[in-house]
């Protein structure tokens, strides 16, 4: 999952990055291993993350507050905000004795979280603070934040994915999660994921083929709709138009019509995302 494009230039930081990498790629075989003998390497793995997770954030914002980094307070809300993720799901693995269905979930939102902080958030180090431009439109603006979220989880192209009409996707077999937005702009957007794009998507970030869709490619995703819904806040807060988003959920399809349906071609497959939102300004 490393990759040269991820490095920022400082050593350390850089170094500490390729090795919660690697580890990060060691739990998720593991995690499919279905050896009896594997629990104590899990337990071992998962507290290691955890330890070096919270020595690498230190480091990192060390380096950060050296350079006067204007984005220093932000990241450093973010590392907090994942130490908080961490801990509650090592309470989770604690109560169920690393179970298999803990692990896989948080497997998941330790590979998605990573992946976009290291080749989104990272990058930013040292760069200074740079208004993003907003595109036109709610359309405009979700279109926009998938294509980078997808381009920093699974190195898509953004010219690739692009609004379409109409397909001849089967939605029979789908995931659905729904994401409240709140603020000066409320509503929600549900977005309709195949099992097919799922299995692609999660291959595309870790290169390993899922038979299924279980607890582990579930949290990755809920993880791809939080920065998702995050990016589309930001756009809108260049604008002047405040947004938070709740905690995303699998939920069924609504059968209450959306305001706006965005069908999008992924390259990886068809997704659609159903859209009701309102700005209150």
């Amino acid at each position: 999952m490393w990759k040269d494009s991820f490095r920022i230039g400082y050593d350390i930081v850089d170094n500490q990055h390729q090795q919660l990498f690697l580890k990060t790629e060691e739990l998720l075989k593991l995690q499919r291993d279905t050896s009896t003998n594997r629990k104590q390497e899990l337990i071992d793995l998962i507290l290691f993350l955890k330890q070096y997770a919270v020595q690498h954030f230190s480091d990192e914002e060390a380096y950060q507050k050296s350079l006067n980094d204007p984005n220093f307070q932000a990241h450093k809300e973010e590392h907090e905000a994942f130490v908080h993720t961490v801990l509650d799901h090592e309470k989770k693995l604690i109560a169920s004795n690393f179970g298999e269905k803990e692990v896989k979930e948080f497997s998941g939102v330790l590979v998605t979280w990573l992946l976009y902080h290291v080749a989104a958030i990272d990058q930013t180090i040292g760069k200074g603070v740079k208004k993003a431009e907003s595109a036109a439109g709610h359309s405009g603006k979700i279109l926009s934040s998938l294509s980078s979220v997808l381009n920093k989880l699974a190195s898509i192209d953004k010219g690739s994915i692009k609004k379409i009409e109409n397909h001849s996707e089967n939605f029979d077999d789908t995931i659905v999660i729904e994401v409240g937005l709140l603020g000066d702009l409320s509503g929600y957007l549900a977005f309709v994921f195949p099992v097919l794009f799922i299995k692609n998507l999660v291959y595309a970030i870790t290169t390993l083929k899922s038979d299924t869709v279980g607890e582990m490619e579930e949290s990755s995703m809920l993880g791809a709709v939080t920065f998702v819904a995050g990016d589309i806040c930001k756009q809108f807060a260049n604008e002047g138009i405040s947004c938070i988003i709740e905690t995303p959920f699998i939920t069924k399809r609504s059968s209450i019509p959306a305001s706006e349906v965005l069908i999008c071609d992924t390259g990886l497959g068809i997704i659609e995302i159903d859209v009701d939102i309102e700005v209150k300004k």
